[in-house]
């Protein structure tokens, strides 16, 4: 019920399902505001949610309670292969789109930030080399990196703003700041 709040959905019906402890919820939700909602609904639920629409009428849309999304978005300022040392530098603020090796360029999304601004990062940036031996980090062999978070067509939709772009690709999904040199800091 939060996400569809979010979303502007308007509860209409709630009612107990066929199976054992099972809801049926009905709300009145603009088609735009359900694209995304089908992986957020699967997420927040573990899987065990499904989601069906209906057209109901035509209506105007007040977009200024709408909100598109809780998190930014992380983006590259540079170009280069992503290494473990800069998305290792880059997990305390948020999940990771790309692994060590993946080919990035600047003003691509790289991640999902924790909160709700759009922040840059050098994913592309090595460790530096000196003759002096420091205990902790040992560079990109030695590197834990959690795995990289996965999204589908779906996903990326729900998760992009009205300032990024989704380049479609046989091989790769892959986000992007409509104006690159733009991004506030």
């Amino acid at each position: 019920m939060e996400e569809m709040q979010k979303k502007m959905a308007v509860m209409t019906n709630m009612e107990a399902g066929a199976m054992e402890n099972s809801v049926i919820l009905t709300f009145e939700i603009p088609t735009s505001c359900l694209i995304g909602m089908q992986g957020v609904l699967l997420n927040r639920s573990h899987g065990t949610s499904h989601l069906t629409s209906q057209f109901s009428r035509w209506g105007n849309i007040l977009k200024d309670g709408m909100k598109l999304r809780d998190k930014g978005s992380i983006v590259t300022m540079a170009g280069g292969k992503a290494t473990a040392y800069a998305i290792q530098n880059m997990q305390p603020r948020g999940s990771s789109f790309v692994e060590p090796g993946d080919e990035v360029y600047a003003g691509m999304c790289v991640g999902i930030h924790n909160k709700a601004a759009d922040i840059e990062v050098n994913i592309a940036k090595d460790k530096a080399v000196t003759n002096v031996r420091a205990g902790g980090f040992g560079g990109t062999s030695g590197s834990v990196v959690g795995s990289a978070v996965k999204l589908s067509l779906d996903g990326f939709l729900g998760h992009m703003d009205t300032d990024e772009a989704l380049e479609v690709t046989p091989n790769n999904l892959r986000l992007l700041k409509k104006n690159a040199k733009g991004l506030k800091r």
